[in-house]
Order: C-alpha cells, then structure tokens, then sequence
C-alpha cells in the first residue's frame, strides 16, 4: 500500500492499497514488482497509520490473523531485520512455523518455532499438510531477487498460499506494520469522508 500524508494539515492517514486478483490467475507467482498493473485499489482513512492500513488491506479481502503463521525468509539480513517483529508475533501467543533455515535462525535466537519441509520435500511435517489443514492463519514470504531457484521452491509456498486463500505477505515492512496492527489493535471507525 502506499500511505501519503495529506498536503493539507490534516490529523488523518490516507492509504492506498491495491488489490491483484493472484487467485484467478493461474499459476502466476504471487510477488509483486513495479511493473504489475493492480486490477483495483481500495483508498481508506483513519486515525493512525495502524487504522488506514488496516482498513485497506481487510478492504481488499486481507484476513487479519489471529492464531498462526509460517515465516520464510531467504536473506541473513532479512531475517536480522524482521526478527524483533516474530519476537512480538510469539509475545501474542502465535504459533510460529518456519521452513528449515529459518526455522535454524529463529532457535538459535531463542524464538521457539516448528519447523515446517517445503512442498516438494515430500517429508512430514510439511507446508502442504499445513495448508490443506488450515493450521496457518497467514504466510510471510520474504525472498531474495526474482530467480529460477525461488521459481521452483517457495514460489510453489506462495502459489498454494494463494489457492488456499491464506494471506500472503513478501515485503518486511508491510509484515512489520501488520503485526503493529494485530498487536495493537486499532477501532477500525467507520466516518463519513468530510470528516476527514
């Protein structure tokens, strides 16, 4: 989403989110890069960042979660980064899944996790019995650069995400402000446009 203060001094937040429709287009990866052309965009208001955002992306059908997650992260400096937003995540009693390196990552830095074999490891515990069990609420999937690797592994983790209708999130910052909105909760209030 993109979120603009307004260039009238205004006490509210504008977010604009778009909305793709991944679920109809079958087989296509579910990451985003500058040149996707949305197919709608929602433009909400609120009180704080907390309550914009989160009014746009459950405008666009975002289940908020509310019991688990499964994290997988490709980069070292990704995982350092988001790694204090996962420790609120278990602060909130989620339960935490990750995939293998991950799943290392967090241990090593005292953040119990389960960790999860990928779709095409055929091994138990595995991202596809978790799908098909609705025993994760919402994926995080942070990868690297677009490449032919990703294409085959956890492209596969966002494309079945998506035909479950599990939320999806692939940027670290947009995890971050997600999980300040589930932690603190904001009143989504429902205001008519002038009073904005």
């Amino acid at each position: 989403p993109n979120v603009s203060k307004s260039l009238f001094d205004s006490d509210h937040i504008g977010i604009k989110a778009p909305q793709f429709s991944f679920s109809r287009l079958r087989k296509a990866d579910p990451i985003l890069s500058v040149e996707m052309a949305s197919t709608g965009e929602v433009a909400c208001f609120g009180d704080s960042l907390q309550e914009a955002f989160l009014k746009s992306i459950v405008s666009t059908g975002f289940k908020v979660p509310r019991k688990s997650v499964l994290v997988a992260i490709k980069d070292d400096q990704d995982k350092f980064k988001s790694l204090s937003w996962i420790k609120r995540l278990r602060d909130l009693n989620f339960k935490i899944y990750a995939t293998e390196h991950t799943s290392e990552f967090l241990q090593e830095r005292g953040i119990e996790n389960e960790m999860l074999h990928k779709i095409y490891e055929q091994r138990e515990p595995n991202i596809r019995t978790y799908f098909m069990n609705g025993k994760i609420d919402f994926v995080i999937n942070i990868p690297l650069a677009y490449n032919r690797l990703e294409f085959d592994d956890f492209y596969e983790m966002r494309r079945m995400a998506v035909d479950f209708s599990i939320p999806l999130i692939t940027n670290v910052q947009l995890a971050r402000l997600l999980i300040e909105c589930i932690e603190t909760k904001p009143p989504l209030t429902i205001k008519h446009w002038a009073e904005y």
